[in-house]
């Protein structure tokens, strides 16, 4: 699932954020030409604690709802006018995040029920 995620989404600049030991996060601001300009967010955390950051997705993205694929990041994220999103990460977990009307979501959740498989 993250291979197509990063085969749909990881185009355009990209942004890393490497302020703190116990998380880090980058950002792909999406290409017009790849998948409607769908971009991401990732969060990796090794802390115990829940861990939030603000990173930048691109003004193009403003007024978008971004959700994590991966069930680790908590609620909705709005990204604002300027281009930033507050996203959040469980402990001990990665989150992945996407705009909830990007183009592939459908691809992306037919691998998740394939893969992980409601019980």
């Amino acid at each position: 699932m993250l291979v197509l995620t990063r085969k749909l989404w990881a185009y355009g600049d990209q942004y890393d954020y490497f302020d703190e030991r116990s998380s880090i996060g980058w950002t792909r601001t999406g290409h017009p030409n790849r998948c409607g300009g769908a971009g991401l967010a990732v969060l990796l955390n090794v802390s115990p604690k829940m861990k939030t950051k603000r990173m930048f997705v691109g003004f193009q993205h403003n007024g978008e709802f971004w959700i994590d694929i991966l069930g680790d990041g908590g609620s909705e994220v709005i990204i604002q006018p300027d281009g930033f999103g507050v996203f959040e990460v469980a402990p001990h977990a990665t989150a992945v995040w996407g705009s909830k009307t990007a183009a592939g979501r459908q691809r992306l959740q037919s691998a998740a029920a394939t893969f992980y498989p409601r019980v």
